[in-house]
């Protein structure tokens, strides 16, 4: 196919497939939004601020945001070049058109000057190295390391900093993958323009933030690097929607899908139970905040003001004593799993539904010593009395505490009540079952699934009618 690349005003760079082709108009390009999707953008060539080429797309960097079209969208080779000339040019028409160029121009030696990812590239190594540590010391790891509003509220404030690099389910490990890989995205967005010590700043105010937050709002243990990614989710929105006029197209992420993922994650941080959306909230705040304060406008590239470099180095001595801290507590004589669980049955303002968790835990662990156990008895007790013995999931704990310990007695007056609760669950029966012999000790029934994952009750089918009225058969 011949193609003039500077032929008439109405330029056109054909799509492949059945796509409407690029079209320059008089004032601006009209374009694919994005490489899935049929929506189309008109680009006035005064808003551009950024053109480049890349192995795989062309990018045009606007005032609004970014938009990236693939290499193999176009129908000619060298697509992307022939467009980028063609846009140069219509830009340079354009009144202010050579200023335009020129502070694209300095744009392009910024990208060039881009330096490594040390900040980013250390948060995951440490996350990587704790999770090798989960795998080979066990869960006392995560034990020591999470943050649980009770035990840092007695005192093991290291939690607020080393829960950011634990994760939950070493065995099956989706939950690191997934922060490592939205690591990799956000690091570079933020770190890119404002280099590694004004990124450490954010990651470690951020990540403190995302554990106060969750702390406010109680609940459960929290691990995960997740409320340092939120961080940096706020630190590239106030990027993208301050410095965009001078940043690399490359640097950047589309304005609208950088705030679909945000208020999709938001929302699923307060409706998904085993998500802490307070953290994600605290997160996101403290990195927005900390990108307000150090990365201005007016501000240069990475030349981080020496305040800013006291904090990073803060952040790095807080996170050494953070984690020595947290191995001096492993290693203190005694079992740590045992310790832990008497010291949280004593703690003030730990909710029932924690205790109750921590009991069970410990109760199906076949790795439970009897020091463990019994300070299990001891959580499960305290949970039965706080729910006034009113909930048959909390007895049906105590009921296996017991159980596991020998009194099988005690476990059966457990799992009685818990039966004279919800006489129409068969797992508290067939839990009897097992106490009583009739089912082998190790063959313990599936749970109940909890409420926010069972299936609505089927709606109840109309009884037939006969023929006479007021009859029903």
């Amino acid at each position: 196919m011949s193609f003039d690349p500077f032929a008439g005003d109405g330029q056109v760079f054909p799509l492949r497939g059945d796509r409407k082709p690029i079209v320059l108009q008089g004032d601006g390009v009209e374009h694919p939004s994005k490489a899935r999707g049929r929506r189309r953008v008109l680009t006035r060539y005064a808003d551009i601020t950024h053109l480049a080429t890349t192995t795989h797309a062309v990018w045009i960097g606007t005032k609004q945001s970014v938009y990236v079209i693939g290499r193999g969208m176009f129908a000619q080779t060298g697509g992307p070049e022939y467009l980028v000339q063609a846009l140069t040019r219509r830009i340079a028409e354009q009144p202010g058109g050579r200023e335009q160029l020129a502070r694209m121009a300095a744009i392009d030696r910024v990208g060039l000057g881009g330096q490594p990812l040390r900040a980013t590239w250390a948060l995951f190594a440490i996350c990587i190295a704790v999770f090798l540590a989960q795998l080979w010391g066990g869960p006392d790891i995560e034990a020591v390391a999470n943050f649980t509003p009770a035990f840092f509220y007695d005192g093991d404030v290291w939690r607020v900093i080393t829960a950011n690099f634990v994760h939950a389910a070493p065995g099956f490990p989706l939950h690191l993958t997934l922060n490592m890989l939205a690591l990799l995205v956000l690091g570079a967005l933020v770190e890119r323009p404002l280099g590694a010590v004004r990124t450490v700043a954010i990651m470690g105010v951020s990540g403190v933030t995302a554990m106060l937050a969750s702390a406010l709002a109680g609940g459960f243990p929290v691990v995960g690097a997740s409320g340092v990614i939120f961080g940096l989710v706020g630190a590239a929105v106030w990027i993208e929607f301050t410095w965009a006029r001078r940043l690399p197209a490359w640097w950047r992420y589309p304005r609208r899908s950088l705030l679909f993922l945000l208020i999709l994650n938001g929302i699923l941080g307060f409706v998904v139970p085993v998500i802490s959306g307070s953290a994600h909230l605290g997160g996101f705040l403290g990195g927005l905040g900390v990108a307000a304060l150090i990365a201005r406008p007016s501000s240069p590239f990475r030349v981080a003001p020496r305040w800013v470099s006291a904090v990073a180095v803060l952040v790095a001595v807080l996170t050494v004593a953070a984690v020595g801290s947290a191995v001096v507590e492993l290693t203190r004589p005694g079992e740590y799993a045992a310790r832990q669980a008497a010291r949280l049955a004593t703690l003030p303002g730990v909710s029932p539904a924690q205790l109750n968790d921590t009991a069970w835990y410990i109760a199906i662990s076949p790795q439970a010593s009897r020091a463990m156990m019994e300070a299990a008895l001891v959580l499960a007790e305290r949970a039965v009395t706080a729910t006034d013995r009113a909930d048959p999931n909390v007895l049906d704990t105590l009921a296996e505490v017991q159980f596991a310990l020998g009194w099988t007695a005690e476990a059966l007056r457990s799992i009685d009540e818990a039966i004279a609760i919800a006489p129409d669950e068969p797992y508290f029966r067939e839990q009897r079952r097992r106490f009583t012999g009739e089912r082998d000790a190790d063959d313990r029934p599936a749970s109940p699934l909890p409420p926010w994952l069972r299936a609505p009750p089927p709606a109840p089918r109309p009884a037939p009618v006969d023929e006479e009225p007021g009859i029903r058969v």
